[in-house]
């Protein structure tokens, strides 16, 4: 089932639903009002993204390691 983005038409507030192409939008889980679908290609969980996201996860360094890092301060360079 696609992952698809949605923003709120009345507080702004975007979030993610998995949810069938062909299902209605759903309400804002802020206020309740509708939703817009934003434009984009969906996202499909499997394990090609399991892996990505392993390797994003490793990219990432903790506690001020590079030179441009605020101490404390969790990032990364992509």
């Amino acid at each position: 089932m696609p992952l698809f983005n949605f923003s709120c038409s009345s507080c702004g507030a975007s979030f993610e639903n998995l949810m069938s192409y062909n299902a209605s939008n759903p309400c804002c889980p802020s206020c309740g009002s509708s939703t817009n679908r934003q434009f984009g290609l969906p996202v499909i969980r499997g394990q090609m993204s399991i892996g990505r996201d392993l390797a994003v996860k490793s990219l990432r360094h903790d506690r001020g390691a590079c030179s441009c890092c605020k101490a404390g301060s969790t990032h990364s360079h992509m």
